[in-house]
């Protein structure tokens, strides 16, 4: 497969400034600051979408797609976090998983991607930073291609961002060569 991906394609910025993926396309969201790139999604990518979130609590998500006007019955969250989530609202959201746990992580959004349409869902995975600071970089790197195979196969879009200066150019060109495209956040401004 990676003789098919042009690793020197960048992805491409829609109107209003917005990561623009087509159905099925993947992309590695180069970005320089932590935290999620919600903002720099376009509003369709919120009509059918699975958040799987290192640094998001659900009711700061739920508030983030409420207040563009955007109703989050559309959106499920995997929140990746070592503390427990106490959420009672309007989004999908699944059990709890550690960071250090990638087994759960991969049935969490097995759950949550039972509900992504083809064509229209989005996968946005907000932080291969933060696993590789808990799991071994080849682990991180097997549960982010098969997060990848699978958005890819169900003719899903996907975005996982990734903290460029935290990880070696080695780990971020590793990662990058799953994905179609690269974006890069400070092309979005």
């Amino acid at each position: 497969m990676l003789d098919a991906i042009d690793l020197t394609r960048t992805g491409s910025v829609g109107s209003g400034g917005h990561v623009d993926v087509e159905p099925g396309e993947q992309a590695l969201f180069a970005k320089g600051t932590m935290g999620p790139p919600l903002a720099d999604l376009p509003d369709e990518a919120f009509w059918n979408t699975l958040i799987v979130t290192t640094g998001s609590r659900p009711n700061r998500i739920q508030t983030a797609v409420e207040e563009r006007g955007l109703d989050p019955r559309r959106i499920g969250v995997v929140p990746i976090t070592a503390n427990d989530v106490d959420y009672d609202g309007p989004l999908w959201v699944s059990k709890r998983v550690a960071p250090s746990d990638l087994t759960g992580i991969s049935v969490e959004v097995s759950r949550g991607f039972q509900y992504l349409d083809a064509g229209t869902g989005w996968l946005v995975f907000d932080s291969i930073s933060t696993l590789l600071m808990y799991s071994e970089e080849r682990r991180v790197y097997k549960l982010t291609n098969w997060l990848i195979a699978n958005a890819r196969d169900n003719d899903v879009r996907g975005v996982y961002a990734l903290l460029r200066d935290v990880v070696a150019p080695q780990t971020f060109n590793r990662f990058r060569s799953l994905c179609d495209v690269v974006i890069e956040a400070e092309d979005l401004n």
